[in-house]
């Protein structure tokens, strides 16, 4: 404990003299950002698998139910309390989430996490999303002061499976492990064997529209994970996947086109009308002359539905059946 509060002090005098340094720091910043961009993805796979190594290392070092557990996204938060545990932190997103009470503070936004929110909250672990690149750099803060963190990336439900059954563990709820993933698993190894056959090797492409920025998505990403999963194919050529355009979609030509709208809804929108169905191109589409258009409930495909991951399945399957029914 004493160390902690020492490494404490440590970093808000170290934090002082970082925001008295950011004006000379800028063009190293800028030096170093296309580095960044290249090794991002490495890093965020490599966080991960150390975080999952670090926690199976030192489930027997006091973690537990009551253990003081701070989660940075709304999805991670959501693990920890469906594995019987209780949270003293967690982003704006999570503050609604069943289980959070009074007493769990708000550490900031998912994507700027406050550094002295979670040190003030002197946390046992800290639950990292780490293909959010502000979440990478704190865990770096939040390790030199001392706090054990840990990246959990969920990009499928084996990974969501693996993660419950470390954190059961910890709080001793087996019973938890059994409800929010055994059961659930049956319900989508059902779901996918009564899946008609004809609809095994379709195509799809699946694009996250935001204000911010429109792309097509690739099998790292839960939602085209799940779509393999259930037999279909990912359309998407290498060329869209680094840049989006109305030519690619094109080539692409998929059976299926899904939507997932990130941020606010109605900005999302006017961004995917604006950038793809407004365009001549568009109508040329194989999925939109069928009418396989859909897009896709927040409720399961922007946050992971980690113990809705059979509701989410099924919600597919049905798109899936509604098409075949039509041919």
């Amino acid at each position: 404990m004493k160390q902690r509060r020492f490494w404490s002090l440590v970093f808000l005098c170290l934090l002082f003299a970082a925001l008295c340094c950011t004006a000379c720091g800028k063009a190293k910043q800028a030096e170093s950002s296309a580095a960044e961009s290249q090794g991002a993805a490495a890093v965020s796979q490599g966080a991960a698998a150390e975080g999952s190594e670090s926690l199976a290392e030192e489930g027997n070092t006091g973690l537990s139910a009551d253990s003081r557990v701070v989660a940075l996204s709304r999805s991670l938060g959501e693990l920890w309390l469906l594995a019987g545990g209780k949270l003293v932190g967690v982003t704006e997103d999570g503050l609604n989430l069943e289980g959070v009470t009074a007493e769990t503070a708000s550490v900031g936004r998912i994507l700027a996490p406050s550094a002295e929110a979670i040190i003030a909250l002197n946390p046992d672990l800290v639950l990292i999303a780490p293909d959010i690149s502000a979440q990478r750099e704190l865990q770096e803060t939040l390790t030199a002061a001392g706090i054990r963190c840990q990246a959990v990336d969920i990009n499928k439900f084996s990974d969501y499976a693996a993660a419950m059954k470390q954190y059961t563990e910890a709080t001793g709820r087996s019973d938890l492990y059994e409800s929010n993933v055994s059961v659930v698993e049956k319900k989508i190894e059902k779901i996918k064997a009564e899946l008609p056959e004809e609809i095994h090797g379709k195509t799809f492409l699946v694009i996250r529209a935001s204000a911010a920025k429109t792309r097509v998505l690739k099998s790292d990403h839960f939602v085209v994970a799940m779509l393999e999963d259930l037999g279909l194919t990912n359309a998407a050529p290498e060329s869209l996947l680094e840049q989006l355009s109305m030519e690619g979609m094109v080539e692409a030509n998929p059976d299926y086109l899904f939507v997932v709208l990130q941020g606010d809804t109605a900005e999302a929108e006017a961004a995917f009308q604006e950038l793809i169905s407004d365009q001549p191109a568009y109508q040329e589409l194989k999925a939109v002359n069928t009418a396989q258009v859909y897009t896709l409930p927040k409720e399961f495909f922007q946050y992971k539905p980690n113990a809705r991951w059979d509701e989410a399945y099924a919600l597919l399957s049905e798109y899936l059946r509604r098409a075949s029914l039509k041919q």
